[in-house]
């Protein structure tokens, strides 16, 4: 922070000394006139009578001093764009400004002015970030083992986000089993209500029967009503006329002559007894046939006004069922609408997971697995021995086959993996003139990988590999070598219930070497050698099992490798050796990668006559409980 401070200061003290140099009354520079092109700019160079002055940024120029020193006629032929200020008021101006600079107040002021803010605000974003900006490690060897565990962890995001989407997608179609549910629902009350409709329609016509059978039976009940009323009147008349006539004899002057007056005589009332007599025979005939009719028609009314109550209870039932399964439907169809917005929501997520989420873990797994292809690059000599100098033994044509196994184990902090490759190797050489040995090898190797952390995930790999050579002595212990290598790699990832996916890999590269041998004595001899390498590995894309696409992928390799190897001779026939080698790569992908790795290794050769066989162990050193151990068999014989 101080040196920062410091810095700032130094600049605007700087600038405040090339204002006071250019501006201030009796410098060399103030009265020096000068004569400069119109629509001055940076980098415009200007004349004077003893020099140049060259302007380095406008709109506030800042002079060369070397050239502006040596400017001393005042021949002014244009201004700089400067105002004159009177002497005394200048120098109290100098006088204050020197003054807030030492408290402090008009630093950021002058910075500012001077145009030195931006520059600093650049500087100090460029500072912090060579402090954030970590150190890249110049020690890769474990990058294989590094970038398989990180592609592992990259298929783990990859299964986790496609579980995402699984689920998801198992909860749409248990959202869309819902809704069939709720529409089956639907359709089934709706097919209720029509019958209810149905039943209420027969109801209705049932209750209308019931209604005529009503009347009917009211009727009869009506007829009997009006019998007895008639009866009780002819009863009635009777009864009067009965009375005149037993009373005509009795009756007072006033009443006979209020009959006589009427016409009515004793004859006459004994007539109207008789008729009355007879209406009472009447409607006693007639009630009593009424009567006989009336508790049939009563009960029937009865029955029938129950019925047509039970009727009314049922529609009534009806309607109400009616309108709870309508009030049904219509929450069922609010359901469907928010199960299918659940459905959209679901979709919607998964659309995100798939365009936001996924596309960054291909990627990564992408660059990964070209990575890994071409850490995978092997640049060793591919004839037959332990290099040029064991090939340029051969005086024919020679057959040689190879068996090798390789073993490796990772347990660094929070991983468990184990991985093992067996390859077997067969060519032909021949020398071609006394100077020169060529050939050409074909490997074939079958690896597979394990994780031990239990997320049961494994790569299975076969590849195959076609490597033509030549070896050609330049001078006694001294050979050159030469080589092209092209190999075609079948990888299989198999994610335990998760994802299985197949994509192929090619390779396309060569080498060249320097190797130089001497001889100590009879019984050792050490071999020194250089080697440079590049391969060119490309990545097929592929669809995993649960629709997830991978993008192709390619990445470039160059190796630098320095070898060295004792061998000693025990006896005839024998030789025991041991050597180590220290491998430089760079990887050549959206950034440039760097591996550095070593190995040692050793082994027997058992020679009868020019016929061999090889034994030999090697073990590639890492960091961090990181390590692989290989061995292999090699049986070469003339043909």
């Amino acid at each position: 922070m101080f040196a920062h401070y410091s810095t700032r200061l130094q600049l605007a003290l700087a600038a405040l000394c090339a204002i006071v140099y250019v501006a201030l009354p009796g410098t060399a520079a103030a009265q020096t006139a000068v004569s400069c092109p119109t629509g001055i700019g940076a980098g415009a160079v200007c004349t004077c009578a003893g020099g140049t002055l060259t302007i380095v940024e406008p709109p506030n120029p800042v002079f060369n001093e070397a050239n502006s020193s040596a400017c001393a006629a005042p021949t002014p032929t244009q201004s700089l764009g400067m105002t004159p200020i009177p002497q005394g008021e200048l120098q109290q101006r100098i006088d204050r400004d020197l003054e807030e600079i030492k408290q402090g107040r008009v630093l950021d002021r002058f910075i500012q002015r001077l145009g030195l803010d931006r520059a600093l605000e650049q500087l100090g974003r460029v500072e912090e970030e060579a402090k954030e900006e970590p150190e890249e490690e110049s020690d890769n060897a474990d990058l294989l083992k590094s970038y398989q565990n990180q592609l592992q962890d990259a298929l783990n995001d990859l299964a986790r986000l496609n579980g995402n989407i699984e689920n998801l997608n198992q909860q749409k179609d248990d959202i869309k089993s819902e809704i069939e549910r709720a529409r089956d629902d639907q359709t089934r009350l709706a097919d209720d209500n029509k019958t209810l409709a149905d039943d209420r329609a027969n109801e209705q016509v049932n209750q209308e029967a019931l209604k005529e059978k009503l009347a009917d039976y009211e009727s009869g009940t009506e007829q009997y009503d009006k019998a007895f009323s008639a009866y009780q009147t002819a009863l009635q008349n009777q009864s009067y006329w009965q009375s005149i006539v037993s009373n005509y004899g009795k009756l007072s002057i006033q009443d006979a002559q209020d009959l006589l007056n009427r016409g009515i005589g004793l004859k006459a009332a004994t007539n109207y007894l008789s008729a009355a007599n007879l209406r009472v025979q009447v409607a006693a005939n007639d009630l009593a046939a009424a009567k006989a009719a009336h508790p049939e028609a009563e009960a029937g009314r009865k029955r029938i006004e129950t019925e047509i109550s039970q009727s009314q209870d049922r529609i009534t039932t009806i309607n109400n069922t009616i309108a709870s399964n309508e009030n049904k439907i219509e929450a069922l169809s609010g359901d469907i609408v928010d199960l299918e917005a659940a459905i959209n929501m679901a979709d919607g997520t998964i659309n995100s997971i798939r365009r936001i989420e996924i596309p960054p873990v291909q990627a990564r797994i992408a660059k990964l697995k070209s990575l890994i292809a071409a850490l995978k690059s092997d640049n060793q000599f591919a004839g037959p021995g332990t290099g040029p100098f064991d090939a340029l033994r051969s005086r024919g044509i020679e057959l040689f086959v190879a068996t090798g196994y390789r073993a490796t184990t990772d347990k660094q902090v929070g991983r468990n993996v184990e991985a093992d490759d067996v390859n077997v190797s067969a060519g032909i050489q021949a020398r071609f003139t006394e100077r020169l040995v060529a050939g050409l090898g074909i490997n074939v190797a079958v690896s597979d990988s394990d994780d031990k952390t239990g997320t049961g995930t494994s790569t299975d790999s076969t590849s195959v590999a076609i490597a033509p050579y030549a070896v050609y002595q330049l001078d006694e212990g001294l050979a050159a070598t030469g080589s092209l290598v092209y190999a075609r790699t079948k990888n299989d990832i198999t994610r335990a219930g998760i994802a299985n996916a197949d994509y192929l890999s090619h390779t396309y590269g060569g080498a060249i070497g320097l190797s130089a041998q001497r001889r100590l004595s009879q019984w050792i001899a050490i071999t020194g050698g250089i080697n440079q390498s590049y391969f060119h590995t490309s990545s097929d894309g592929y669809t995993d099992t649960i629709g997830l696409t991978i993008s192709d992928s390619s990445t470039n390799t160059a190796t630098s490798s320095l070898a060295g190897r004792m061998d000693i001779f025990p006896a005839d026939g024998w030789r025991v050796f041991g050597g180590t080698s220290v491998n430089y790569a760079t990887i050549e992908l959206a950034n440039d990668l760097d591996r550095l790795d070593a190995s040692i290794s050793g082994g027997i050769e058992r020679n009868w006559g020019n016929a061999s066989v090889l034994a030999q162990v090697n073990h590639l050193a890492f960091r961090n409980n990181l390590d692989t151990t290989g061995v292999s068999l090699q049986l070469r014989v003339p043909w």
